[in-house]
């Protein structure tokens, strides 16, 4: 009976929803649509890294901020952030900080992330017919680990902040 609940649930496919506000580490950089896979690639290794180096561990799913309102994908505006417990001293590249509470409008994309864009597209659309105005940032947080699945069952919340 669980499983079939579960099911029902995730049937809803877009929904406006707060996150609250978040403590994280994180690495920005600007980055093309083509190389933005190695870019997220190797922050995660550098935060990880960074996390291990002072005794800490992740406090939540790692995600995504994307600063463009609409993503150059040439020179995309990239942070890489992972939710810690507390401040976490980081170096010259890497910063402790706390992320905003923002309103998102939101859904979960489920399988490869090279398919996101698919989700992307759902959603502005959905937005759009909804009289809904995206703001920045767009966030992705990677509910899943694709080390531990197989990618039919990675899932991704995709979400777009309210202007």
């Amino acid at each position: 009976m669980a499983a079939r609940k579960e099911r029902v649930a995730l049937s809803v496919p877009f929904e406006t929803k707060e996150y609250p506000p978040v403590q994280v580490i994180s690495l920005r950089g600007i980055t093309s649509l083509e190389a933005v896979a190695s870019f997220h690639g190797e922050a995660y290794e550098r935060l990880f890294a960074c996390l291990e180096r002072e005794g800490a561990r992740p406090a939540g799913p790692p995600f995504t901020l994307y600063h463009c309102p609409s993503c150059n994908p040439e020179a995309m505006d990239v942070e890489v952030c992972c939710p810690t417990d507390g401040v976490v001293r980081g170096d010259e590249e890497i910063l402790s900080r706390l992320v905003p509470a923002l309103r998102v409008f939101a859904t979960i994309h489920v399988g490869d992330y090279g398919r996101l864009h698919e989700t992307w597209k759902a959603l502005e659309a959905k937005m759009k017919e909804e009289g809904l105005v995206a703001g920045t940032p767009g966030i992705e947080v990677y509910l899943t680990d694709p080390d531990r699945l197989p990618v039919e069952a990675w899932r991704t919340e995709v979400a777009f902040s309210l202007a």
